[in-house]
Parts: C-alpha cells; sequence; structure tokens
C-alpha cells in the first residue's frame, strides 16, 4: 500500500535528478537540497542519472555528506523519461513510498521537504503534489492546459487541483511510487518536450487531482539561454520529436504539429533563418 511520508524520509523516498553537461555540485537543485537537508540534519537517497557524454564518476553509488547517491551514466543522452522510469525501478526495489522528480535547474527553499510532508499529511488521498515554479517573474508551473499547449497563470494558490485544466511540469513532482507504476510510467520515446505532459494525460485517469504544495521554488528556463542557432535547432529537434511520439488520436495529429510550426515560425524570425523549418519537414 501507499504510505505517508515521515519525518524519517530516508526511509520512504526516493529523489532522481537528471543532468546534462553539467557537474553535479553545479546544479542549482542539487545545491539547495543540500541546503535544506543540512539544516534538518537529514540525509536523502539520490539517484543521479547523468546524460552527459562524459562520465562524472566512476562509482555506481557512493555516500556524500547529506546523500546517499546512485549514479547512472547514460552517454546516449535518452531523456528524462527513461530516468525517471529508472528511477521507479530502483525506488521499487528499495521499498520506497514516494518519488521526487526532478531537473538541474530548480531552486528550492530550505523548508522544502517540511512543506511536502505538511501537504501530504494534509491530503492523504492525493498521489502528486507539485510546488510552484516561478521563471523571469512569471508562473511557470502549475500553467493552464489548452490544445496541449501550457499557458501561464497569473496566480496559483496551495490546494487541490483537477489535472483537466492545471498541470505542473516535471521538476518538483512528488508522486507516489505505486502510482507511478499503475499509469506505466514516463513514455521513453517522449523524452524530453511533452514528456510532463503526455505521463499526466494518463495519470489523470486513474487520480484525477493533484495538490499544489504552498512552496515557491525559482526555475531556470534554458530555451531563453541559447542564443547559439546550431544549439537552439538540436533543441528544437527534441521537441519536434516529443511531440510527434506524443501523438495518439486524432485531435493530437491536428493540434501536435501545428503549435510545432508555430514555435518553429518564432525561431525562424528570431534566428533569420530556414533551419527551423527544415527541422520541422523532417519530422512532419
Amino acid at each position: 500500500m501507499s504510505g505517508v511520508l515521515t519525518e524519517n524520509f530516508q526511509e520512504d523516498l526516493i529523489a532522481i535528478v537528471v543532468i546534462y553537461n553539467m557537474e553535479l555540485d553545479h546544479s542549482k537543485t542539487f545545491q539547495s537540497l543540500n541546503r535544506a537537508l543540512k539544516k534538518n540534519k537529514q540525509r536523502l537517497d539520490l539517484i543521479v542519472y547523468d546524460n552527459s557524454p562524459n562520465k562524472q564518476f566512476h562509482s555506481e553509488e557512493f555516500q556524500l555528506k547529506n546523500f546517499r547517491v546512485f549514479y547512472i551514466s547514460d552517454a546516449n543522452n535518452p531523456g528524462v523519461s527513461k530516468a525517471y522510469n529508472t528511477g521507479f525501478k530502483r525506488a521499487e526495489e528499495l521499498g520506497k513510498k514516494w518519488m521526487l522528480l526532478l531537473d538541474q535547474d530548480t531552486e528550492f527553499p530550505e523548508n522544502v521537504f517540511d512543506k511536502y510532508l505538511e501537504a501530504i499529511r494534509k491530503s492523504p488521498k492525493i498521489k502528486l503534489f507539485a510546488p510552484t515554479l516561478m521563471t523571469q517573474r512569471l508562473i511557470f508551473s502549475p500553467s493552464r492546459y489548452f490544445l496541449k499547449r501550457g499557458f501561464h497563470l497569473k496566480v496559483i494558490t496551495p490546494g487541490i487541483y483537477d489535472l483537466n485544466s492545471i498541470v505542473p511540469v516535471n521538476s518538483g513532482i512528488m508522486v507516489d511510487r505505486i502510482a507511478f507504476g499503475e499509469v506505466g510510467g514516463y513514455k521513453e520515446d517522449v523524452k524530453l518536450d511533452f514528456s510532463d505532459f503526455q505521463f499526466l494525460q494518463r495519470f489523470k485517469k486513474h487520480y484525477r487531482n493533484f495538490a499544489v504544495v504552498d512552496l515557491v521554488c525559482q526555475h531556470g528556463f534554458s530555451d531563453l539561454d541559447l542564443t547559439d542557432i546550431e544549439d537552439m535547432e538540436k533543441r528544437y529537434a527534441y521537441y519536434c520529436e516529443g511531440a510527434k511520439n506524443s501523438i495518439e488520436n486524432y485531435s493530437d495529429r491536428l493540434i501536435l504539429p501545428l503549435i510545432s510550426l508555430m514555435r518553429g515560425l518564432k525561431l525562424t524570425l528570431r534566428f533569420k533563418s530556414m533551419v527551423f523549418i527544415k527541422t520541422y519537414l523532417r519530422y512532419f
């Protein structure tokens, strides 16, 4: 059975952080969780799924001051979906009750674990919890979900929400491990973009609601930092691939190519290059 996260959360919780071309100790996610653990004199089991071309560590399991680390190097860069599914298998082996899904660029406050614990106790029937993520003074997550796109909310308050209208992104999701398995985990050919929406599309068929935790985090949005056209083209290719592999029905076949084209046109205007249209035509 699913369990309630206890004060001794090392027994109940495992976190999975996905990193790419970044040293672990440079990750804002890792740094902020480390500060929170230090303050509370706690330890955490952490899976580090490293999609970088070069290994950072040569041990598959080791101890850091506030972490027991399970390190996985995967130079094939399969994206976040495989990483989270691999984390689920380890969580199952270790008998964990909860999984905390993370990217490398989310900065959590020092009361992060207290707030998750408080939310789970308050809503014991809820299987998925998420913080508010801010980027450039905007609410990045959760967002209003319409026509396969997330739209910024002006305000969000902690509480229970319907996944049919409001959805969170991957980083910061605290999900019940058994529920994660029941819905089939993440779709691994949707590697990055759309991976969260695709997962939640199936999750809500089993569990309609989720809870927004009383927790505000700062989130890095890497697309805004990309100024090199080659890097941006690779990023856009990931987007198109995710859109194509998310197609499951007739409406998807209409909407997902259209929103991919809209993004490609915006990038074409921004960089004044047709390379993004050529990329789009490779997928649709």
